[in-house]
């Protein structure tokens, strides 16, 4: 997805012969029932043509063919079936490993995939404390990341334990979801 696709056909009349080069309208439908022609398609004289797109979703669509036909043919549409995954996005997290109690701790991440991201998105974060009285987890507050999708953020662990920050992205219609994990250690205000 989000990468060209090159479908190619020939149209042919009842006898199987060709009737040169002929005007055909393509029209795509998306997962979502958006339908969209596409830029006019001529065959060559043999009835040969290619059609390239980029599919913008991911999930099960079609692309329909159509022929208005002539003086002395009717009109033909064929209709092809297509599954798109979607693409794999990767979210990174760093920060410190170790730090005291009552220390601001700074957090920095991105959002990168192979394919085209949006240029805006929404990241969960969330912290889960493990230490002595047991493991707790709480949602903090999310982050917008823009453009280059990087992003920051801080937080001041008031006591000893494992916290364990989580970032995640829901995915979008082209891209699957994604999350990633940072553990630093917070030593006690005895430590």
């Amino acid at each position: 997805m989000l990468e060209p696709l090159t479908l190619t056909g020939r149209l042919a009349l009842s006898d199987g012969s060709a009737p040169g080069a002929q005007p055909l309208v393509v029209t795509r439908r998306l997962p979502d029932g958006t339908r969209k022609t596409l830029p006019a398609t001529t065959t060559t004289a043999d009835g040969t043509f290619t059609i390239t797109d980029t599919w913008p979703l991911g999930g099960t669509g079609t692309y329909e063919v159509s022929w208005p036909g002539s003086a002395l043919y009717g009109q033909a549409t064929a209709t092809l079936g297509i599954t798109v995954a979607k693409a794999q996005a990767e979210l990174t997290l760093s920060g410190p490993k170790k730090a005291p109690a009552g220390k601001e701790l700074q957090f920095s991440g991105a959002l990168t995939s192979a394919s085209r991201l949006p240029s805006s998105v929404l990241i969960e974060v969330f912290r889960t404390v493990t230490d002595r009285d047991g493991t707790e987890t709480v949602q903090l507050p999310s982050i917008q990341a823009y453009g280059e999708l990087t992003f920051g953020f801080t937080d001041t662990p008031q006591a000893g334990g494992e916290y364990t920050y989580t970032v995640k992205w829901s995915g979008g219609p082209a891209h699957l979801p994604a999350e990633d994990s940072h553990v630093v250690v917070v030593g006690g205000a005895s430590d």
